[in-house]
C-alpha cells in the first residue's frame, strides 16, 4: 500500500514538473499561482492541449497559518464549434487579459509580443481552472499523421457524440496525471456551442461513473445551445429575434404591430413565412440597421481586433439568409482587441516553448466554421436535464445563464427552453444583486432538481467579457452552492463583505 502511494505520488510531481509553466512572455514578475500546460494522449491518433492554472492565494490567508480548503475545479470551454478555449482562459476568466491595450506597451513594441493585463476579476482567485482545446486540431491540439502542423482536415469529421467522448478520455486522461484531484469538487462549464459540450461530457461523467469514478457537482452553461431541434438549429423561424428586438426597440412598433397581423405567432414560430412576411422581416432588419451579433450596444465598429463569429450560434433563420455581423470589441466598460491580441500572444514561439508547445504548432481556430468538418448530432438536451433535475444521479447542480444584449441566443430564447422543462419553481423570478444591496446583477428564477436561469444585465454572448464583476459574482457564489443576493430597495450602503476592490492593472 505504501509502496502503491510513493509510486503515485512520484507520477504527480513526475508529471506536473514536465509541464509547469515557470514564466509567460508578456508578464513581469512570478505568476500568480502555478500554471500547468501540456498534452494528453486520446489514443495513439490524437494528443489534446491543456492548460490548468491553480488557485490563486487570497492575500488574507497569509496571515493565517491554517490552510485553505481544496478549492472546486472548473473545467471551462468555449464553443463554436472549433473555437479554443484559450480565447475564455486569455480574454475572459483566466488570471491575465489580452486585449487592444496589450498591444500599446513598451514591451509589445519590442518584443512584438502582447503584454499581459492582471484580471482583478479572475475566477481563479476561487477555484482551480482546467481548460482543454477540443476538439482536436482546435487550438494547440493535434492529430496524426499531420502532427502538430496539421489545419482544420487533419482530424477528420466531428459530431456532438465523438466530442463528448473526445472530451471524456481527455478529463480521464488528465486526473490520471493528476490524481490527487480526482476527489476535487468538479464543475464544468462555457459558453455558446459549449452549451452542447458541457452537458453530454457531463452525461458521459454520469454514466461511467462505475468505471471511472469523478466527484461531478454540477454544470452551467453560458448563452447556451442546446441542440438543434432547441435551439442553434435550423427548423426556426426568426421569432425570438423579433421579440427581442422589439423589445429592446430596434424597429418600429408600427412594422411590429403589421408583423403581428400579417405573419402570426406560429408562422414566425416555425419559419415557414409567406411572401409577405419575409417582406416584413426585410423592413425590419433595414430598421434595424448594423449590429453585432454577440452585443447589442458594441461600439467598437471599426475595430479589427476580434474577427471571429460563430455560425452556429445565428438563429437558425439567420443563418439561412446569409448573415454575418461585424464584429468589434466594446462599449464602455470592456476592452476592444481581445482576439488580435491572442492570435499575436499564442503566435509568440517564445509564448509556444512557455506552453510546451511545438514551435511549428497551427493554432486552430474555427470559430466560423472554415476548414473545419463538424455535424450537429446533438437532438435535444431537455431529457438530460429531466432527468439530472430528477435526481437519477443524485443531485448535480445546473445554471443556465445568459447575457441580456446578446442578440444571438437571446434571454427569451433560453426563457423558452428552461421554462419547457416544466420543473416547480423554488423562487419566481426576481433581481440579484452584486452586494446584497441594489447594484443590479441581472435576474434569476430558481427551480426543482437544482436547476437556476440567471440574467446577466447589460452582459452580451461572452458574459464575463461584458460584465465581468457580475459574471465573477455569479460564479463564486453557484461554485459554493451559495443563495444570489436579492434586490434591497431600502438599503443605502452596501454590507463590507459585498463590496469589491478592483485591483489596478499592470501590464510589462
Amino acid at each position: 500500500m505504501l509502496a502503491a502511494m510513493l509510486a503515485a505520488m512520484a507520477g504527480i510531481a513526475a508529471g506536473k514538473g514536465d509541464d509547469e509553466v515557470k514564466r509567460l512572455p508578456g508578464w513581469k514578475g512570478p505568476l500568480p499561482s502555478r500554471w500547468f500546460s501540456g498534452y494528453i494522449d486520446i489514443d495513439d491518433t490524437m494528443r489534446a492541449h491543456y492548460v490548468y492554472v491553480e488557485r490563486e492565494t487570497p492575500p488574507s490567508s497569509s496571515s493565517h497559518n491554517e490552510p485553505l480548503p481544496p478549492p472546486p475545479l472548473l473545467l471551462w470551454s468555449n464553443g463554436g464549434p472549433g473555437a479554443s478555449s484559450m480565447f475564455g482562459l486569455m480574454t475572459e476568466i483566466g488570471p491575465f487579459m489580452l486585449s487592444a491595450e496589450s498591444l500599446k506597451s513598451k514591451f509589445f513594441r519590442r518584443t512584438h509580443i502582447p503584454s499581459l493585463i492582471r484580471n482583478p476579476f479572475a475566477w481563479t482567485r476561487f477555484a482551480d481552472i482546467l481548460i482543454f482545446d477540443s476538439p482536436p486540431p482546435v487550438g494547440f491540439s493535434y492529430c496524426y499523421p499531420a502532427g502538430p502542423a496539421g489545419r482544420g482536415d487533419s482530424c477528420g469529421a466531428w459530431n456532438d457524440t465523438k466530442t463528448a467522448l473526445v472530451n471524456y478520455q481527455a478529463l480521464k486522461g488528465f486526473f490520471n496525471l493528476y490524481p490527487h484531484l480526482r476527489v476535487r469538487r468538479l464543475f464544468l462549464a462555457g459558453e455558446s456551442y459549449a452549451g452542447v459540450y458541457i452537458p453530454t461530457l457531463a452525461r458521459e461523467i454520469l454514466q461511467g461513473q462505475q468505471e471511472f469514478a469523478i466527484n461531478l457537482r454540477g454544470f452551467a452553461v453560458g448563452d447556451a445551445c442546446a441542440g438543434t431541434d432547441v435551439l442553434c438549429g435550423d427548423s426556426f423561424g426568426p421569432l425570438w429575434e423579433v421579440e427581442w428586438l422589439q423589445g429592446h426597440q430596434q424597429f418600429s412598433r408600427k412594422l411590429y404591430e403589421e408583423m403581428q397581423q400579417t405573419c402570426g405567432y406560429e408562422e414566425l414560430k416555425l419559419g415557414n413565412l409567406s411572401s409577405r412576411c419575409q417582406l416584413l422581416i426585410g423592413r425590419m432588419e433595414e430598421e434595424v440597421g448594423g449590429y453585432y451579433e454577440y452585443a447589442l450596444y458594441d461600439d467598437c465598429v471599426y475595430d479589427d481586433a476580434f474577427q471571429l463569429w460563430s455560425w452556429h450560434a445565428l438563429p437558425g433563420y439567420a443563418r439561412r439568409r446569409g448573415r454575418r455581423m461585424y464584429v468589434g470589441g466594446a462599449l464602455n466598460d470592456y476592452p476592444c482587441g481581445t482576439g488580435r491580441a491572442l492570435m499575436l500572444w499564442v503566435g509568440s514561439n517564445k509564448v509556444r516553448k512557455a506552453l510546451h508547445v511545438p514551435s511549428s504548432s497551427f493554432f486552430f481556430n474555427a470559430d466560423n466554421g472554415d476548414g473545419f468538418s463538424y455535424l450537429l448530432t446533438e437532438k435535444s438536451l431537455l431529457p438530460l436535464y429531466s432527468a439530472i433535475a430528477a435526481g437519477r444521479w443524485g443531485r448535480v447542480q445546473m445554471l443556465v445563464y445568459n447575457g441580456d444584449t446578446d442578440p444571438s441566443i437571446n434571454t427569451l430564447a433560453a426563457q423558452n427552453w428552461t421554462s419547457a422543462l416544466k420543473l416547480p419553481e423554488i423562487e419566481s423570478w426576481r433581481p440579484w444583486t452584486l452586494d446584497g444591496c441594489r447594484r443590479m446583477g441581472g435576474y434569476v428564477t430558481r427551480y426543482a432538481g437544482s436547476l437556476d436561469f440567471l440574467t446577466i444585465r447589460g452582459a452580451g454572448h461572452m458574459v464575463p467579457t461584458y460584465k465581468p464583476a457580475a459574471a465573477f459574482a455569479m460564479m463564486s457564489l453557484w461554485l459554493e452552492d451559495l443563495p444570489f443576493p436579492a434586490f434591497n430597495s431600502s438599503c443605502t450602503q452596501p454590507p463590507e463583505t459585498g463590496r469589491r476592490k478592483t485591483q489596478s492593472t499592470t501590464i510589462a
